[in-house]
């Protein structure tokens, strides 16, 4: 396991100003990235290694609704560290971390971006839910 509470989080992607969502919490290249969308984690790990030019290995799982082919957790240059849900309200300047859980890897989110997150944005209430 990367230690990671030292480093920062170069990027957020695709935050909404308002709402509950889905996050994955990725480290890419050795840098960390939370990535936001209201897809299922799968589709969101296939969706932000394309857009860093990463092929990932697949793996196939049966689910109740069939067979369905997911990336791996970890590459040659990505780890997925966490995957959850959040919550934001940009208008109150609170960020509600990851909850719940991936259906998709049964896997929660990473806490260390907690830290992170508030030593980054010291201006905003960081809580969890």
């Amino acid at each position: 396991m990367t230690n990671t509470e030292n480093l920062e989080i170069i990027a957020i992607e695709n935050l909404p100003k308002e709402g509950e969502f889905q996050i994955v919490q990725i480290l890419i290249n050795g840098e960390l990235i939370m990535y936001c969308a209201h897809n299922d984690h799968s589709e969101m790990l296939e969706t932000i290694l394309r857009k860093y030019e990463i092929r990932p290995i697949k793996k196939t799982i049966t689910t109740m609704l069939g067979e369905k082919d997911l990336p791996e957790l970890s590459g040659k240059k990505y780890t997925v560290l966490g995957m959850g849900r959040a919550k934001i309200s940009t208008s109150t300047n609170q960020f509600q971390l990851p909850y719940d859980r991936s259906k998709d890897y049964n896997i929660g989110p990473d806490y260390t971006f907690r830290k992170i997150l508030e030593r980054q944005f010291s201006d905003w209430k960081i809580g969890t839910i």
